[in-house]
């Protein structure tokens, strides 16, 4: 973790390498990468990635990276995250999302990033927005396949979300 604050990122490759981030005390490099997001250490998030951090980890609140990045105001790390596959749905145990965090502390660059990428997780938005263009065909395989692996809206995330947890599976 001291790595990751500091953004000493030969020391995190070395230390992920030889299993550093496999103690489940810290989800496999979570609680790293969380440190990084916070110092705004982007390589350092990339290779906690690329080791297999888990990006959706959260703290004993429920507090995930992305969340504290756009807490922080940092839409460059905002912006990693989300391209790397971040859950902008999970809340705190007290129900607050990275978008609503943004919001209240009117971080207007990291509420556009995460607003945009909200939209484009729609499937009727991308359906429709597909459908309009020229060459594509809505019942192509493909399309379908990408499609039908959305939620289908956020409400089923949330109760798949909550599904985990009852079951222990979840990630807090």
């Amino acid at each position: 973790i001291v790595a990751a604050v500091n953004g000493r990122e030969k020391l995190v490759e070395l230390a992920m390498r030889h299993g550093a981030g496999d103690d489940q005390k810290y989800r496999n490099g979570g609680a790293a990468m969380m440190h990084a997001v916070f110092r705004c250490h982007e390589r350092v998030v990339e290779l906690l990635l690329h080791h297999g951090a888990e990006i959706n980890w959260q703290n004993c609140v429920g507090v995930t990276a992305l969340m504290l990045a756009a807490f922080k105001d940092h839409p460059a790390a905002v912006l990693w995250l989300l391209r790397a596959g971040a859950d902008a749905t999970l809340s705190t145990e007290s129900g607050r999302t990275a978008l609503q965090s943004a919001k209240e502390k009117g971080h207007t660059e990291c509420v556009r990033a995460l607003e945009e990428h909200a939209v484009f997780q729609d499937p009727s938005f991308l359906q429709s927005v597909l459908g309009s263009l020229p060459g594509v065909d809505l019942n192509d395989p493909r399309i379908q396949s990408v499609l039908s692996s959305l939620p289908a809206n956020p409400e089923d995330k949330e109760a798949e979300e909550k599904k985990k947890k009852d079951e222990g599976g979840g990630s807090s």
